[in-house]
This record gives structure tokens, sequence and C-alpha cells, in this order.
């Protein structure tokens, strides 16, 4: 258990393609973000939820907390759950990645270190919404969410621009035998849900 680092769980997408809430599809019985709490919940004390319809997350016993900076991608989210932990150090990770190990979590806190942010790849695949970020990166985060708000360049704000300025800790973690690629598939369609339901279910 890490006692002194905060789960922040990113629940605050449209879920444009798939319809409906990603959050509330149903595996095995439970709430997608139910699975998400039960997993970050077996490794930390402490959670937080980060989406914008506060009120439908209210029955999960959890803190929830909106974007101040709405409709600018997952470093919205990234933003108001940093904002809100009383912890340095933060595990993110989006609640459409049910297929998540505790194992891999672990791997990946474990290896943060004095970096700002750690993240996982995963065939040259860089996952954002998976990994551990520092408080102190919120200055930085800050600057980017007013630029594109202000600028009006464009509404979603790219957490590449954040790691090329802290400290960031890439993890390859194609070739590891105890990780799966199938770990960090996000579902974003009906089939994407289905896929994700078929290897769920049968535990896999």
């Amino acid at each position: 258990m890490y006692n002194e680092i905060t789960c922040i769980i990113l629940s605050g997408g449209k879920s444009n393609r798939m319809g409906i809430d990603k959050a509330f599809l149903r595996l095995d019985n439970k709430f997608v973000i139910e699975v998400m709490l039960n997993l970050a919940g077996d490794l930390f004390n402490n959670l937080i939820i980060a989406a914008n319809d506060t009120e439908k997350y209210s029955k999960f016993g959890v803190d929830v907390f909106s974007d101040v900076y709405p409709n600018r991608g997952p470093l919205s989210g990234i933003h108001s759950g940093l904002l809100h932990s009383s912890a340095k150090t933060n595990f993110v990770v989006s609640c459409d990645m049910p297929l998540l190990k505790k194992s891999t979590i672990q791997y990946i806190v474990d290896r943060h270190e004095e970096n700002m942010i750690t993240l996982p790849k995963y065939n040259s695949r860089i996952h954002f919404a998976c990994g551990v970020y520092d408080k102190l990166v919120l200055p930085a985060a800050e600057k980017l969410l007013m630029n594109s708000s202000s600028e009006m360049k464009q509404k979603r704000t790219s957490i590449f621009s954040l790691i090329e300025n802290v400290r960031t800790n890439i993890l390859d973690m194609s070739d590891l035998p105890s990780v799966s690629e199938v770990e960090f598939f996000n579902m974003n369609t009906q089939d994407d849900y289905q896929y994700v339901k078929s290897k769920y279910e049968s535990g896999g």
C-alpha cells in the first residue's frame, strides 16, 4: 500500500465515439469506474476522481473535482487532480483502462525516483494517462492550460508540451514478460468495449 501517494482517476472524457459514458459501462456487473476504484484502492489510501459531472460520482464515497480548464483533454483532469491532491506524488490513470494490472502500476510507481513525471511506453507509444505526476508540475501545467485558453489556438492541450518542460522518465515496458500491451488499451468505441469486456470477463 502506497500511503503517501494519491491516485487520480481521470473520468472527464465526453465519450463521443462510445455514445454513452464509459465510466458507467459494466464489467462483471460492476461499473468501469468501480473496477478502477477497486484496483486503485488496493494500492493507494487516497483516491480522487477528476470528472466534470461530479454529481454522478457522489455515491462512490470519493472526492470528485471538475476541471478548472474544461474541454482541453486529459491535461485538464490531471491539473484538477493535482490541484486538489494533498500528496506530493500522484498516480494518474484513465478510467477506461480496466485491464491494467496492479503489478504494472507498482512497477511504474517504484521507478519514479526523483523525476517529476514517470510514464510507461509500450511499442513506441507513450501512455500519458497512466503514470506518476508530482504536484510540482502544476505551475507548468497551469501555464500551458492558460495559454491555450487565452490564445484559443486549440481546445486540447497536449501533454507532450508538458513533458518537454519538466523532468520526465519514460519507461519502455515492451519487453517485460509481466506486462501486456492490452493493459494500456483504451476503450473509445462499442467494439473496444466488447473487446475489453471479453478480456476482462475471461480473466485475460
